[in-house]
This record gives C-alpha cells, structure tokens and sequence, in this order.
C-alpha cells in the first residue's frame, strides 16, 4: 500500500520540533515518556473502538493521538492516526489495516525511546565514574 510505505518515510521523531519546546534534553525525554504512556492508553481504547465500530470515538481518540505527537514532533504516529481519524470520519471502519502500522510505528516508537534511555544512562554512569 502506498499509504504504509509513505508513512515509513516519514520520520519517526523531528527532534527540531520537540527542541524548539523543550531545549532540554532531560525534559524532552519525560515529554516522550508521558506521551508514550498516553499513546499505549488510546491505542487500547481505539482497539476497543474499532472492535465495536465506535466511528465517532474513534475519530476522537485518533485526532486526540494525532494532535498529541504532532506537538512534540512523533510525526509517523500522527500521520497514521490522521489517516484514521479521516477514515472513521468518511464513515468507515475498516482500519485494521492502518491500526496494524499504527502498532508497528509505536514498536518503533518504544524501541527508540528505549534506546534513548539507556544511551542517556550510559552516558550519565560515565559521567559520574569517569
């Protein structure tokens, strides 16, 4: 699908963007941790939704999720979920397809934030011991 394939080339976190909210790094990282508890608990919600067809909610929490990571920059994320929420509102619910990249895109999400994490540990512990 060109959809999923344009979404891959979209980058996962503009760091310009958070930058320009957040200089500091420390804060940027409890910004992504926030929000990445937030997009596990409307990813849930929007599982439930589409499982029962909740068009309207599904727009909502979708265009809750979009403007969200749009904020701080979590570009891919928010583009899938724009295609969600236009699809709930075209009056469609078949997007499993684009709930099944939205899952892939927070794995990658959670991998890189992860990722960050332990270099910024790694990176204090030989602050402190160097």
């Amino acid at each position: 699908n060109t959809n999923d394939e344009h979404n891959q080339n979209i980058i996962l976190i503009d760091y310009s963007i958070l930058e320009e909210i957040f200089p500091n790094r420390e804060k940027q990282s409890g910004v992504l941790q926030e929000l990445q508890t937030h997009i596990h608990h409307n990813f849930s919600e929007l599982k439930h939704q589409i499982k029962n067809a909740d068009l309207n909610n599904i727009e909502n929490t979708a265009h809750k999720m979009k403007g969200a990571c749009k904020m701080v920059g979590v570009n891919r994320i928010a583009s899938i979920c724009a295609e969600i929420e236009k699809t709930a509102k075209n009056g469609h619910v078949s997007v499993d397809l684009a709930l099944s990249v939205l899952y892939e895109s927070i794995v990658q999400f959670d991998s890189h934030l992860f990722q960050k994490l332990n270099q910024a540990n790694h990176n204090l512990t030989n602050l402190r011991t160097g």
